[in-house]
């Protein structure tokens, strides 16, 4: 029996789920177009140049006067391509520099794919396949702003729509070319659940699958307002003032006790000339926010969980702060009370307390900071063309009626993100965590900033919400809450220490008395555990430029990669178990956007620290329109390189040495982009131009028997992936794979040369390799060389092995592990949802057969023998390893034998197990304990190493087919325990033929 792919193939899984789009991502400096080209006020002729397969397709422009900034989305017949764009990047004279972003990796517009459903049908298909218990009403669709329509939804009891969907028709980039499709924005609240249903689908208009499934919520005339913040307006970092960066840089248990002053802060507006609230206003609601207590509903007696909203509803008890004086908020609040703040679900059948002057401290402290970011990034370039969110956007471009909604006082903290022309929604609430009840509701500036940007990310950016993207995402996020919080006054804060050296936290405040249930810690400030919450916030680290303060490269993003021992990081609700949690991996992301960006403020003199502040927010928001779909962790570091690049060289070499300083260099690889670990990064701590990197080197089969494997006097082709990894094109790049005399060679040469590759671009190629070894199996090296003959500093070379003049027969009933082959063939293995590849509740996203990517079972040496091995310290298991389907013989009973170690002993409150499943004649799973004579078919405990089991089953399985499985489940815990279940040896015996394979030379 022939098998594919020896040593390197997975076991059968079968596939399912979304479709990623088929995206072709570009990121390139200009630097060889003629001038007057590249001056051109439409730079569409300029792109369809460089870009051959814009060619004949509408590009709609949108401009960023601020940021310098067009964004070009290509059109054919009036509908978008989902997820295709470019963004061009002029500088100060208005010359294109950069551009960026996506394109379709296969284009026929000759031949257009019909719409075969109605917006309505592919809806409501949709909507089945999710399990969302909604219908699309029968009446007529309504049209929105923008391309949208709006189509009303009838829930079940189990679902509420909180508002109709929006959908649009669009083209679906897929590797055979554009499907017809609609993208969907739905939103709703099942019932019993604390948050809302949030989510952006995209819908085959041909049969309905969900090809894209995106989360969109995220996890925080002058007027005067009384607020946390100085006397020019400026918030402070929390109600203790500005607490940022720690006094000490130590983690000594330091905590402010005497609150910072409340000041009136008259201001009609923070910069911009729009004012935040009408003259005639009498209530926190403005052109840019609408700030009010979002309540909850009630049912007998207890909160529902079902009063999210995200609009307002004076029905369920929401209500605005209102002046207290004409064009006057003055709420005071008492930060040494917060244990007493008002809480809905405490009593919940007492009426809201409208006038309680605390509750209404928040709503003003959250209406004022969300408006002070709105105009602080305005003038950065986040402006209505650019997709922010106003209910008037003046005429200047973007879709209007999407003021923010901030939910001050919640139970929780979330954003709802959705894109331009739906209001996004910050719920902001007490953090659950903390026994003083400290609330986010705008106290905590870098909390707040953090969920804000989650908004404005959603505008700027095309990305989902797991592994690169969703990391990417949440450092951005925390970089803003870090970054709004730098002041001057901060550069010598470490006397004879570098400038800006400091250690910064985000979320100090709302962490205070933290006091996690799912950890077995005393309470923050306990003799044995200090509440160092002003040194780390919510994160393992502070951030600082500080490597000893903060140890974190960008190998910490893998699950393969420990952080440095003794390095002492925190936990924060369990997510410093998973360095692939995206929040955990954003660590990584802020931590070199603030190496990058301290460099840039160290170097400027003081005078000009606000200026070179606010170039590099402007810097910031220009990168995030660069970002191609999805991207990277390299691709985002080129993005924001190339914004800063158009302005200054100078701060360009300045951000990418810091980028270089924490693994970002040249030479760094990301991992590949739709992975869930995180794992095959590479960090490089290189700052040069040029570097190149060999990604991947394999084998592939032409003709022959069609095994996969390459056999004597079979033809293939070696396929070399390469990548420019540095920051400059490479244009002369010689790639060599030498051959083995008499055993292989390359019959069309072993030389290709004159290869050309942009920063962060692959390429594959092919060279011709036939077998001359009659010999077998054999294991053989395959080596591949390159380099760029200008650039002698870009240069890679890998060695791997491949196996040759290898077949597989099924020929055995033992199956002893003699090789990886055999279990690629014999094995099938499965996976389901929570707890697997989770740390107690910190899950990476992942979903059925994707879980393999998280936490796979493996073929390795285990206790002195080879075995299959589903082991970790500390992630949740949720498993099973099942043989090929077999016939049992009518007059010999089926036996199974294993010789296996196991420890499911992990926690005694939800015991783990080992189980032994049996399927017959195609029918479901089930336990194989029913049909035993003899032996058992389930396992707990610890097995004390290895040992032998035999389950013999009665007669009654003759003459049927089945398959066996060995099922596990065990949960995560907060402190490390090897739970595993390894198997050295497995025997079927009763079988009408052979089970297993042995692996022998080709025949």
């Amino acid at each position: 029996m022939a098998f594919a792919g020896l040593s390197v193939s997975p076991l059968a899984l079968a596939r399912s789920g979304a479709e990623p789009p088929a995206l072709q991502q570009h990121l390139d400096w200009l630097d060889a177009s003629p001038a007057a080209a590249k001056r051109s006020a439409d730079a569409t002729p300029l792109l369809q140049g460089r870009y051959p397969q814009l060619a004949g397709l509408e590009l709609r422009r949108s401009a960023d006067r601020r940021n310098r900034i067009e964004i070009y989305r290509p059109q054919i017949a009036g509908i978008e391509i989902y997820g295709a764009r470019l963004s061009l990047l002029r500088d100060a004279r208005g010359e294109a520099r950069a551009s960026g972003g996506s394109l379709p990796a296969k284009l026929d517009n000759a031949a257009l794919p019909t719409f075969a459903l109605d917006a309505k049908q592919a809806l409501q298909q949709a909507l089945q396949s999710l399990d969302i218990p909604a219908v699309p009403d029968a009446g007529a669709a309504k049209r929105s702003n923008g391309d949208f329509l709006r189509i009303s939804l009838t829930g079940s009891g189990d679902f509420t729509a909180l508002r109709p969907a929006r959908i649009k028709p669009v083209w679906y980039p897929t590797a055979d070319g554009l499907t017809a499709a609609y993208y969907a924005e739905v939103l709703g609240k099942r019932t019993g659940e604390s948050r809302p249903l949030a989510l952006a689908l995209v819908v085959s208009a041909e049969d309905g699958r969900v090809l894209r499934r995106q989360s969109q919520i995220h996890d925080l005339q002058a007027f005067d307002y009384r607020v946390f913040a100085n006397a020019q307006g400026r918030p402070y970092v929390d109600p203790y003032g500005y607490t940022n960066p720690h006094p000490t840089g130590q983690a000594n248990g330091y905590k402010p006790t005497v609150a910072a002053p409340m000041n009136l802060v008259h201001l009609s507006d923070a910069g911009t000339g729009d004012p935040w609230l009408a003259a005639t206003a009498e209530e926190t609601r403005g052109n840019n926010v609408d700030a009010f207590f979002n309540a909850d509903t009630v049912e007998e007696d207890y909160c529902s969980g079902e009063g999210w909203g995200p609009g307002f509803n004076a029905a369920e008890g929401d209500f605005r702060a209102r002046t207290t004086a004409p064009f006057r908020f003055d709420y005071a609040y008492d930060v040494d009370t917060t244990r007493n703040d008002y809480d809905q679900c405490r009593d919940a059948t007492a009426p809201v307390p409208t006038g309680d002057i605390g509750l209404n401290a928040k709503i003003v402290q959250g209406f004022y900071a969300t408006n002070w970011l709105h105009d602080l990034f305005y003038a950065a370039g986040y402006d209505e063309a650019a997709g922010n969110s106003q209910t008037d956007n003046y005429g200047r471009g973007g879709i209007a009626d999407d003021p923010l909604l901030v939910h001050a006082a919640s139970l929780t903290t979330f954003t709802y993100a959705p894109t331009d022309g739906e209001s996004p929604a910050l719920t902001l609430g007490y953090n659950t965590q903390s026994r003083s009840h400290r609330d986010v509701s705008a106290f905590d500036l870098g909390v707040l900033a953090h969920e804000w940007a989650h908004t404005m990310f959603g505008r700027l950016t095309t990305s989902d919400y797991y592994g690169q993207p969703g990391a990417l995402n949440e450092g951005t996020a925390d970089f803003v809450g870090l970054f709004v919080t730098v002041r001057e006054q901060d550069r010598w804060a470490m006397p004879g220490q570098p400038a800006f050296s400091a250690a910064y936290a985000v979320g100090a405040y709302m962490n205070l008395d933290y006091d996690f249930s799912g950890d077995d810690l005393p309470i923050a400030g306990s003799p044995t555990n200090p509440d160092n919450s002003y040194y780390h916030g919510i994160r393992r680290y502070p951030y600082s430029s500080d490597l000893q303060r903060n140890p974190l490269t960008l190998r910490h993003i893998s699950q393969d990669n420990p952080v440095p021992a003794g390095s002492q990081p925190y936990d924060w609700k369990a997510r410093s178990l998973v360095n692939a949690e995206i929040h955990t991996a954003g660590e990584v992301w802020t931590t070199a956007l603030w190496q990058c960006a301290r460099n840039v403020l160290a170097a400027a003199p003081s005078a000009q620290f606000e200026t070179r502040q606010r170039d590099f927010l402007r810097w910031l928001v220009g990168g995030l329109q660069l970002f191609p779909t999805d991207a990277t962790y390299t691709e985002a570091r080129n993005a924001l390189l190339f914004a800063i690049r158009a302005d200054s060289e100078a701060d360009y070499r300045r951000c990418r040495s810091g980028f270089a300083e924490r693994g970002f260099g040249s030479g760094a690889l990301s991992p590949p982009r739709k992975s869930f670990s995180l794992r095959g990064v590479e960090e490089s701590f290189r700052d040069l131009d040029h570097a190149l990197s060999i990604v991947e080197v394999s084998l592939r089969e032409n003709g022959g028997d069609g095994d996969g494997v390459l056999d004597r006097n079979e033809n293939g082709d070696v396929l070399v992936t390469l990548r420019n990894s540095g920051f400059a094109p490479l244009s002369r790049v010689t790639l060599t794979v030498p051959p083995l005399p008499g055993l292989y060679d390359l019959p069309n040469g072993i030389v290709v040369d004159n290869i050309a590759l942009a920063p962060e671009q692959t390429r594959v190629i092919a060279l011709p390799v036939r077998v001359r070894s009659g010999f077998g199996p054999l294991t053989l090296p395959v080596q591949a060389f390159a380099w760029d003959t200008q650039h002698p500093e870009a240069f890679a070379l890998t060695v791997r092995p491949f196996e040759f003049n290898v077949d597989l027969r099924r020929d055995r009933n033992v199956d002893s592990l003699a090789h990886p082959a055999t279990f690629a063939a014999d094995w099938i293995r499965g996976f389901d949802d929570y707890p697997h590849g989770c740390a107690l509740y910190v899950c990476l996203g992942a979903e059925g057969d994707d879980l393999a990517e998280v936490l796979d079972w493996q073929r390795r040496r285990y206790n002195g023998s080879w075995a299959y091995v589903m082991s970790d310290a500390q992630l949740g298991l949720n498993t099973w390893l099942a043989t090929q389907p077999f016939t049992v013989s009518a007059t010999t009973p089926l036996e199974f034998v294993l010789r296996h170690d196991f420890d499911f002993d992990r926690s005694p409150v939800t015991p783990g197990y080992g189980r032994i499943e049996i399927r017959i004649d195609g029918g479901d799973w089930q336990d194989a304990a029913p049909l035993l004579s003899a032996g058992s078919a389930s396992f707990s405990g610890l097995s004390g190493g290895w040992r032998d089991d035999t389950l013999r089953f009665g007669a009654s399985l003759a003459g049927h087919q089945v398959q066996l499985r060995l099922r596990t489940r065990v949960i995560s815990t907060f402190r490390p325990n090897d739970a595993h279940w390894a198997i050295a040896r497995a025997e079927i015996r009763g079988a009408t033929q052979p089970v297993f394979s042995s692996v022998i030379a080709d025949q």
